[in-house]
């Protein structure tokens, strides 16, 4: 539905631009009378998401809503030099998420925020440049935008058929005495500027050579409080996870929300119970796979067991861990049917 927001013309413009981010041919100079300069007409703004209403304001076009980025202005902000301000525009807020903050269209100018990340956008008028520019803009540099989830940004991207420059992977990165880690992609807006968006994985401890690391609580801010299950950790005094090096033990998980509601359907009760404790692997950088140990814990065992023998298959594989089953009369939320609590071991 988001690709068809867009007009036919830009869907042609963008189409361009995308022949020109795959050719592998040597890159060319701009010519100096190909591009607009100050003092033309102002562009011509035909997305839905950035087709805002102006009044001119001293000779000026401004925007009823216009404002200061949310949060304030960001120390450290790149304003990056555009060919096409209407399909760069579309780009950054239709797929990439971005909002206007504030705009001024006789200048070709734009200024984006989301959630933190802000960018300026300008429309190339040949000043403040250092030298040739060639396309692909922006070589040597990649701007990382963090957000809390990669999977709608690539289902946006996928529905424009849009490249990606790298595919999805997850990365670890040495932080003092942690390795953090993130899941990453990279892409090329309209103009070839190279944008890495990461989603963050947490952080474990970095294991020194000779020696373990000591057991630590695992931390992940960003991942916690997007799920918002912090509240479990403080309502009940425990560590989500806990890393002791080779080795990291999870609480129980349920599938109970951070409204502290379940699902009536048991099949989807066990769905959600295993999608809650990938979270939880994610924040120690864990997988389904890390998984060595697992104990589950049943009220009504066997009555729902052959249903919770067929969830778990959708998520555990093998190298099958080591699995005990036991039966209980009832779980701490109301309505709960089972716990899943699990030790992994890191590859």
């Amino acid at each position: 539905m988001i690709a068809r927001v867009f007009a036919s013309a830009l869907f042609k413009s963008v189409s361009r631009i995308q022949a020109d981010l795959r050719r592998d041919s040597n890159p060319s100079p701009l010519p100096a009378n190909g591009c607009p300069q100050f003092g033309q007409a102002p562009v011509s703004l035909s997305s839905g998401t950035v087709n805002r209403p102006y009044h001119v304001v001293d000779g000026s076009m401004t925007q009823p809503d216009d404002h200061p980025p949310r949060g304030g202005f960001a120390r450290l902000v790149p304003e990056l030099a555009v060919l096409d301000l209407e399909a760069s525009l579309s780009f950054w807020c239709d797929i990439l998420g971005f909002q206007i903050a504030y705009q001024r269209p006789e200048r070709g100018f734009a200024y984006l925020e989301r959630d933190g990340a802000q960018v300026m956008l300008e429309r190339r008028h040949g000043v403040w440049e250092t030298g040739e520019l060639l396309r692909h803009f922006g070589r040597g540099v990649n701007f990382q935008i963090e957000v809390e989830a990669l999977d709608p940004l690539l289902t946006r991207l996928a529905s424009i058929d849009w490249p990606l420059y790298a595919e999805p992977e997850d990365a670890r990165y040495r932080l003092g005495a942690q390795k953090v880690g993130q899941r990453e992609f990279l892409v090329q807006d309209p103009d070839g500027y190279l944008l890495r968006f990461t989603q963050s994985l947490g952080a474990r401890p970095l294991e020194v050579s000779g020696t373990g690391p000591a057991p630590v609580k695992v931390q992940s801010p960003t991942l916690n409080a997007s799920c918002g299950f912090s509240r479990f950790e403080d309502d009940w005094h425990l560590s989500r996870a806990f890393d002791a090096g080779e080795f990291v033990f999870l609480s129980g998980v349920t599938g109970c929300h951070p409204d502290y509601s379940v699902a009536d359907d048991p099949e989807t009760q066990f769905r959600e119970a295993f999608k809650f404790l990938g979270e939880a692997l994610q924040v120690a950088c864990l997988d389904f796979k890390d998984i060595v140990e697992m104990t589950s814990y049943h009220v009504n065992l066997r009555r729902y067991l052959s249903i919770f023998r067929k969830v778990k298959d959708e998520f555990i594989v093998e190298p099958y861990p080591a699995w005990s089953c036991i039966g209980t009369t009832e779980l701490i939320t109301e309505g709960t049917l089972v716990e899943i609590r699990v030790i992994c071991r890191r590859a």
